[in-house]
């Protein structure tokens, strides 16, 4: 009997859309009864949904959308997140008054909403006194949300997209870096990962492959995603991949106790709805990242 083994791609899914396009989950799984799947959607946010409806069995976002989806009840597990990585942070414009993250009270502050826009600014605000209330967040895209910056429609603005410590006609008040460490986080459907997890580590090391070749590949790696997303130019992709650190780590005790307290903010500025423990959705045995050699 053939087992499927559905992945989610998404546009911020990038090291997912290299995989596909190389092939090495196939090869790695061939003369097996497994059949790779890709299941492609809109927004990395929705990835939970897919999940908790039986849609899908891996996927891997930033690190809000499997808190959000934990929050909901959905029956997820971690199982393997990329090293921090420090781009993007929260941008005003050039000649605005705002100079700090507590000038933000009352302000309009665009972010991509379920993204890990809202940890960046969440937890930036709980750093300085001030809760999720005491701003006007709008769910914008992101070229959007930069016009909308530069036009003065808006206050500021929550951005990931831009590499560099540059953004036309912006500056930035708070680094990512500085706020969250910003991984990109993988995670399966429990029943699952519960089920097969041998073909989920093997799904997982494949995963850390893609990551690697795209560290040392992003000119190769440029030109997949260019075909795969239909935009931007090589010279935009290979900054931001070489801007990007590369490789998955497990979910160890660092990952738990991060994603705990975005998690811990998340649910007492209302954005969701119940206390979580994040250990719930952990495998009992840690998957393994890499093969032996």
């Amino acid at each position: 009997m053939t087992t499927a083994l559905r992945i989610v791609l998404h546009p911020n899914s990038l090291s997912l859309h290299v995989l596909q396009r190389l092939g090495l989950l196939e090869e790695r799984l061939k003369g097996t009864d497994v059949r790779v799947e890709w299941v492609t959607i809109a927004g990395g946010a929705r990835t939970p949904d897919y999940v908790a409806a039986d849609l899908a069995d891996l996927g891997g976002t930033g690190s809000t959308p499997p808190i959000t989806g934990q929050g909901n009840g959905v029956p997820l597990a971690y199982v393997a997140a990329t090293k921090p990585r420090d781009f993007g942070g929260i941008a005003v414009r050039n000649d605005s008054a705002i100079k700090t993250v507590a000038d933000l009270k009352g302000k309009i502050v665009t972010h991509s909403g379920g993204s890990w826009h809202q940890t960046l600014i969440s937890t930036a605000l709980d750093r300085v006194g001030l809760k999720w209330s005491d701003i006007i967040p709008v769910d914008l895209p992101e070229p959007v949300s930069h016009e909308r910056l530069l036009a003065g429609g808006v206050d500021a603005w929550a951005s990931g997209e831009l590499v560099g410590g540059n953004i036309e006609g912006a500056r930035f008040i708070a680094r990512t870096g500085t706020v969250f460490a910003n991984r990109f986080v993988f995670f399966a459907r429990r029943a699952f990962a519960d089920k097969h997890p041998d073909l989920l580590e093997i799904a997982v090391q494949a995963v850390d492959q893609a990551e690697r070749w795209i560290e040392g590949n992003p000119d190769g790696a440029a030109t997949h995603l260019i075909a795969a997303l239909k935009r931007d130019t090589p010279e935009q992709w290979r900054a931001l991949l070489t801007s990007r650190s590369w490789g998955l780590v497990p979910i160890d005790d660092q990952v738990i106790g991060e994603q705990q307290a975005a998690a811990d903010v998340l649910h007492r500025f209302g954005l969701i709805s119940r206390k979580i423990n994040v250990r719930d959705a952990v495998l009992p045995r840690s998957v393994a990242v890499r093969r032996a050699a």
